[in-house]
């Protein structure tokens, strides 16, 4: 195994025995792993979307400021990846591109 962190390999858990210490411990550790979803709109009418229902009761997006502290708060505890998902398109945020950026920038 490497150090490289790979989160489909089934032996990454090994690679985090701090965190399942702190588990066996009864405390709750950060998660390695953030997804967040910018928004909740999509431009496309895809049969297979499972949230299709969803996307057209809820079009919204994360505020500006809320989708930068998230992306912070992910750095400051030492995340390891971050996934822009959710129930819609994120490239439809206006700031994603910016977001992004911001991710790279703090590793």
């Amino acid at each position: 195994m490497t150090n490289t962190y790979d989160r489909f390999n089934s032996w990454t858990v090994l690679c985090y025995s701090d965190k399942l210490i702190q588990i066996a411990k009864g405390e709750i550790p950060y998660p390695v792993v953030w997804h967040i979803y910018p928004s909740n709109i999509c431009p496309y009418n895809c049969n297979f979307c499972i949230m299709k229902e969803e996307k057209s009761k809820f079009k919204t997006m994360l505020k500006k400021k809320t989708l930068f502290k998230v992306i912070e708060d992910a750095s400051r505890v030492g995340s390891k990846l971050i996934h822009f998902s959710g129930g819609g398109e994120p490239l439809t945020h206006p700031n994603i591109e910016e977001a992004i950026l911001l991710a790279r920038k703090k590793d």
